[in-house]
């Protein structure tokens, strides 16, 4: 039996969809998880091996599914498990040592070809037919590793035998838009997006620069929309420093890996930051936090001594901005609040605790329509406003106590607690090998 993992992002986050399980030769459905949309289908195949393949539709998307695919590796150490990253380069994959098959190409909608139809043209035009075709027939030649994004009739369809939203209100949801023979499979065993969340420690060199307001800038991870989102971003920012609600501001920026560290650089030197030090790119964490306790707590410029660290920090007025490659997690946990233009990361940022200012762009993925949908999704934590507004509004809700304690408990109610990629995987492996 071969088992294979598929997933979409297209449908708007308003309407979440769940990972779907699909088995050829399971005569029994049994109940399942969700939020963005995953499916897992199952064929036979010949032998003792069994396989699980993966499909997923970008960053955050990838992060999410290696979550997953980490814990069914631990519980299923004989299955065999691939990816294919339908439009990225799976640097999440690669990172977690988990093999991905056939081309990779990025697409130019990032995987949002929903939110506009001139989009799906592009990806069209780019080679996403053919690319899907080549992915799949590198490895599998039968009907049953060709997807579609009809998944109501997937999840309703007989072979499915479990359907897992991501919260309980999604459940609720699906059950009332499938057949009753349907429901049995639908199963709530929590969000894998609030897995591995956990901080390193290494941006704990921060606590010398308490009081200041730490604030968390995200402007998504798909180029080249990204470059866009991050020009808003800093315009939203420097209307914080024109009045400012903290005496020191530090902006902290997790990049992923596919992005160019130097696209940003340009951008705040255009907007009149300023490098601490000569330019240079370093990845070195180490050396990282010993050159920012410098700049950060004496508030110094740095000696030549520092210079292969320069690229990381930019200055203006009271406020810094650093570069960090990766390291999510410890952003989000040092973050009182985010500025967003984000998928993924913003709602894990929302499932922390923390209130999420986000602001529409020309997409493809961050539109108005997205922002207004993520809006529904993740109630009053998230605070839909303009450049311009952004300031009075980050001061008034972190100015008042009573909602921030508001935003902490629908935070945990719209995005669940960690814990539920070891159950998905479980109940997955259960599935394969009953």
């Amino acid at each position: 039996m071969a088992t294979q993992l598929a997933g979409w992002s297209s449908l708007p986050c308003s309407c979440p969809t769940p990972l779907t399980i699909h088995g050829n030769n399971i005569k029994r459905s049994r109940g399942g998880w969700g939020g963005r949309l995953v499916s897992v289908k199952a064929g036979e195949g010949g032998g003792q091996t069994k396989k699980l393949l993966c499909l997923s539709n970008g960053h955050g998307e990838d992060e999410v599914a290696v979550s997953v695919l980490k814990e069914i590796i631990c519980v299923s150490s004989k299955l065999v498990v691939e990816a294919i990253p339908l439009v990225g380069a799976g640097h999440a994959y690669k990172r977690s040592g988990i093999s991905t098959i056939g081309p990779l190409r990025i697409m130019p909608s990032g995987g949002f070809i929903n939110m506009d139809i001139l989009n799906l043209l592009r990806d069209i035009h780019a080679g996403l037919f053919s690319l899907f075709v080549s992915q799949i027939v590198d490895k599998y030649l039968f009907p049953a590793s060709v997807y579609f994004p009809w998944e109501r009739a997937m999840m309703a369809d007989s072979s499915c035998c479990l359907v897992v939203p991501r919260d309980s209100f999604t459940v609720a949801t699906i059950k009332k838009a499938l057949p009753v023979s349907a429901r049995a499979k639908i199963k709530y065993l929590g969000n894998p997006m609030m897995d591995n969340l956990k901080p390193s420690g290494a941006l704990d060199f921060l606590k010398k620069c308490i009081p200041a307001l730490f604030v968390a800038l995200l402007p998504g991870s798909r180029a080249p929309e990204v470059y866009l989102n991050w020009q808003t971003i800093l315009d939203a920012v420097d209307n914080l420093l024109r009045t400012p609600i903290s005496n020191q501001m530090i902006f902290l920026v997790p990049i992923v890996p596919n992005l160019e560290i130097d696209s940003f650089s340009r951008t705040l030197l255009d907007m009149g930051w300023k490098f601490t030090a000569p330019e240079r790119i370093m990845h070195d964490a180490e050396d990282l936090i010993f050159f920012l306790k410098d700049i950060i707590a004496t508030g110094s410029n740095c000696d030549e001594k520092n210079d292969i660290l320069n690229s990381f920090s930019y200055k203006k007025d009271n406020a810094l901005v650093l570069l960090i490659r990766g390291l999510f997690p410890d952003v989000a946990s040092w973050a009182d609040a985010g500025i967003a233009m984000a998928g993924t990361a913003t709602e894990q940022l929302v499932g922390l605790g923390k209130p999420v200012f986000t602001i529409a762009g020309n997409g493809p993925q961050f539109t108005n329509d997205f922002a207004k949908a993520q809006s529904r999704l993740l109630g009053n934590s998230i605070i839909l406003c303009s450049s311009s507004s952004i300031a009075n509004n980050m001061s008034n809700i972190l100015g008042d106590n009573m909602h921030m304690n508001v935003v902490r408990r629908n935070g945990q109610k719209r995005m669940g607690t960690a814990g539920a990629s070891r159950k998905i995987a479980e109940e997955i492996h259960h599935i394969i090998y009953e």
